[in-house]
């Protein structure tokens, strides 16, 4: 449930790597030299790497790398993707990632394809000695394009900027000028900032879950803390809600599953800027569309019942950066697991599956207990 609207789009040269961590972040090529990104894109096939550069690829602990090619490496999590338009600036097709000769271009229109909404690239320079750590390089090899890389950085910004993405280059002696510069450190200031939220109060309102415990609790406040909020927190069933609620006055109050606190307290929040996070959509939509009006939005986590409220945002369920730490690269204890509440039907299909030996575990109950 961690936050992450900034990015990083960064390549592996002469450059400071400031807290990749509070981003998401696209590397290209042998950028797991200087560190771990998110996501990797690699277009150019093994043998134009020189020097030591491919195994930083063979290697990468990135979630996912995505190539046009089969690059013939052992990571787990490889998207083949299909290349667009040379030198293209069009987003309308999902499947097409526009490209150029050089790699930061397509990482970049990755990013928003991922829906970025402001990035920062960070090593996309075009100088001299780029590739620095094999010592002095010389001339960049695109030196004698430049011009026609940056006519189609500037396409692009353009692009960006009709999107409403925010693009800012934080290279200080990058030679790009298509799009504004910024520093590091004043781009993760922009990122996170507590000029921004502080003083903003929210007030959660939890659900008991039989099956999953305070993973929605502990995420929520886990997000608040990282964006600088004042949280508040109490489970539906406080008798002395209201009078919590009062006495904090929050900007926002946010209902966590909402079913049981709309039968219990129905309009005693009318006056309070409200939102619900209906998790158990598209099962139970039937009822939960009877009741999500009450709240001034609706979060769903399923895009399918959008229409079933009048006034719903698409949010997903993701998982809480502080609590697990997923690496590729590491095995794992257990193959497939279940989690969610028994029944009938549900509990043959998991025998079956455990019995075949595809099941390494389940977690969870009995509906109603």
């Amino acid at each position: 449930m961690q936050t992450k609207t900034f990015w990083y789009v960064a390549v592996a040269a002469h450059f400071r790597v400031v807290a990749p961590e509070r981003v998401v972040t696209i590397g290209v090529n042998d950028v797991g030299r200087l560190f771990d990104p998110d996501y990797l894109v690699v277009l150019n096939p093994r043998q134009q790497f020189t020097q030591d550069r491919w195994r930083y690829v063979e290697q990468s602990r990135a979630r996912a790398v995505f190539s046009q090619l089969d690059l013939g490496i052992t990571h787990p999590h490889q998207v083949r993707v299909e290349l667009g338009m040379l030198g293209g600036t069009d987003f309308s097709n999902p499947n097409l990632l526009p490209y150029t000769r050089n790699s930061p271009y397509p990482a970049l229109c990755l990013a928003v394809h991922m829906g970025a909404r402001r990035i920062g690239l960070i090593g996309v320079d075009f100088t001299d000695n780029h590739f620095f750590f094999f010592a002095a390089t010389g001339r960049h090899s695109l030196a004698g394009e430049f011009p026609q890389i940056e006519r189609e950085y500037c396409q692009l910004q353009q692009s960006c900027a009709r999107r409403g993405v925010e693009v800012f280059n934080l290279g200080a002696e990058s030679r790009l000028t298509a799009f504004p510069k910024m520093t590091p450190e004043d781009f993760l200031e922009s990122a996170v900032s507590p000029r921004r939220w502080s003083r903003q109060k929210l007030f959660f309102v939890h659900h008991h879950f039989v099956t999953c415990g305070k993973v929605f609790e502990d995420g929520l406040a886990h997000a608040a803390d990282q964006l600088v909020l004042e949280p508040h927190a109490a489970y539906w069933d406080d008798p002395q809600l209201p009078e919590r609620v009062e006495s904090v006055a929050p900007d926002l109050l946010f209902v966590v599953n909402g079913r049981r606190f709309a039968w219990q307290w129905g309009k005693r929040f009318a006056k309070n800027r409200s939102a619900v996070w209906l998790l158990d959509e598209p099962y139970e939509v039937d009822d939960t569309s009877k009741f999500s009006a009450l709240f001034n939005t609706a979060f769903v986590n399923d895009p399918n019942t959008l229409g079933r409220h009048s006034n719903a945002c698409y949010l997903p369920t993701c998982y809480d950066l502080r609590a697990h730490f997923y690496r590729p690269a590491e095995p794992r204890s257990n193959s497939v697991g279940f989690i969610g509440f028994a029944g009938p039907e549900r509990e043959r299909g998991l025998a079956r599956l455990a019995q075949r030996g595809m099941l390494s575990y389940t977690v969870g109950g009995h509906a109603g207990t």
